[in-house]
């Protein structure tokens, strides 16, 4: 028992740190993946506005789902900022709530134009490269290639996608501006998947290192409980059983004992103690056999 004691301790342990390593390590790197979500939700509002401010009133109601998906994002991430030791970043969110409040008011109140439109949300685009950048930079290096796609390339070539559509539109050709816009929407759609495969990854390894250390406490309860049954055993099986006063079945049933006297008594036993064995044992009397009736007997 001592001998499968060791290991499951060491197991126990080990499955430990590793759920508190991967544990650390989502809690590292989950403002920039809330940093990336935002930036999507940005990049969806403003294709939404600018189907609004160019006359298409039927896009508002879509604009304004978009507008709260990048509220509760900003929430979310100026939360888990708070949470954290981040002071840069933390300064730049507080940028952007100032600047994304602004911006929608004048969006909802049309005092903006498109050009104006899609240049403050490409510097709000900026601003989470920004945060993506400061807590990537306190993070060490991502193991996964899925995760560092997404804390690297993926968000930059976004935010130069965008770019190409936020010129002046005497400069901006409409096959060139439809097809950057066909290229944002599929990069924004490869970052979703990435980040839902990158998150299921984590939960995953989480789960399964507790899983490990669930079923190393198990063995070690196991092996408790097993201990302790074999002691009681043991206990059991070597306890002297106490001494009987109604006899043994090798020695047969016990002579009664007079009780212990004290004066005149204790000689007067002792006599009728010498007559008895001196005397001899006394006939025991015939039992009728009980299959045949009593007869009767002469008086």
């Amino acid at each position: 028992m001592a001998l499968l004691a060791l290991p499951l301790v060491q197991l126990l342990r080990f499955q430990g740190l590793e759920v508190a390593w991967a544990m650390a390590e989502r809690d590292r790197v989950e403002p920039a993946l809330l940093a990336v979500n935002l930036q999507r939700g940005l990049v969806d509002h403003r294709l939404a506005s600018r189907q609004v401010l160019s006359g298409q009133h039927q896009a508002e109601a879509t604009r304004r789902e978009h507008q709260a998906a990048v509220d509760a994002r900003l929430a979310m991430l100026g939360y888990r900022l708070e949470q954290g030791t981040h002071p840069p970043a933390l300064l730049e969110i507080r940028d952007m709530r100032l600047d994304w409040l602004a911006l929608v008011q004048q969006v909802v109140a049309r005092r903006c134009s498109v050009p104006e439109s899609e240049l403050a949300h490409s510097l709000l685009i900026e601003q989470t490269l920004q945060i993506i950048d400061s807590v990537s930079a306190a993070a060490p290096q991502p193991q996964d290639a899925r995760l560092a796609a997404l804390l690297g390339p993926l968000p930059r070539a976004l935010a130069q996608t965008l770019a190409q559509t936020s010129l002046p539109s005497r400069a901006v050709d409409p096959a060139g501006t439809a097809q950057a816009q066909a290229q944002a929407q599929a990069l924004s759609a490869t970052m979703a998947r990435l980040q839902v495969e990158v998150q299921q990854t984590q939960a995953r390894r989480i789960a399964w290192h507790q899983g490990q250390r669930a079923l190393a406490g198990a063995g070690l309860l196991a092996l408790a409980l097993g201990l302790v049954g074999t002691l009681a055993w043991l206990r059991r099986s070597l306890a002297v059983p106490p001494p009987s006063t109604l006899g043994t079945p090798d020695s047969g049933p016990a002579t009664w004992q007079p009780p212990p006297a004290d004066g005149q008594q204790a000689a007067l036993l002792a006599r009728q103690g010498l007559l008895q064995r001196l005397r001899g044992p006394q006939p025991q009397a015939a039992r009728p056999p009980l299959g045949e009736p009593t007869q009767p007997q002469d008086l």
